[in-house]
């Protein structure tokens, strides 16, 4: 798994979290945890699905490891 904080547009950092294979007969899933407030809890969800497709996390803008300015 890899955890980076990237920047968007506006220069708010997002944390984000990316595991699992890089497949191209697969598609990429995306997972968003609900809000506001409730930080990543994804994270088992992950765990179950990272050996079949690639999966990216992310904290929403303003919750977790996520900035809020931008």
């Amino acid at each position: 798994m890899t955890e980076a904080l990237i920047e968007a547009d506006d220069g708010t950092r997002l944390r984000t979290w990316t595991a699992g294979p890089a497949n191209p007969q697969t598609l990429p899933l995306v997972m968003l945890h609900g809000g506001p407030g409730i930080r990543d809890y994804l994270a088992p969800v992950a765990g179950i699905v990272d050996d079949r497709c690639l999966g990216h996390r992310y904290d929403q803008r303003g919750t977790g490891g996520s900035s809020w300015t931008g």
